[in-house]
């Protein structure tokens, strides 16, 4: 069960990827899914995204956006 996690490591083009599993304050069971990207390029970042979102379905934010304003 994801309510149980906090985080799991990913393997993708030889690397890992931390996903990390937020819930949403005020919406039950709702999830914001961020991945810590420093360990890809831009590049690889952005085919990371795409892949999650359209394989399995989860749209996926980079850690480096949660602070950016």
């Amino acid at each position: 069960m994801i309510e149980n996690m906090e985080s799991i490591r990913v393997y993708y083009h030889k690397k890992r990827v931390s996903l990390i599993f937020e819930t949403v304050e005020g919406a039950d069971g709702d999830y914001v899914v961020r991945y810590s990207g420093h360990k890809l390029n831009a590049m690889e970042r952005r085919s990371f995204e795409d892949h999650l979102r359209d394989v399995h379905g989860i749209p996926v934010l980079s850690t480096e956006k949660r602070f950016k304003r």
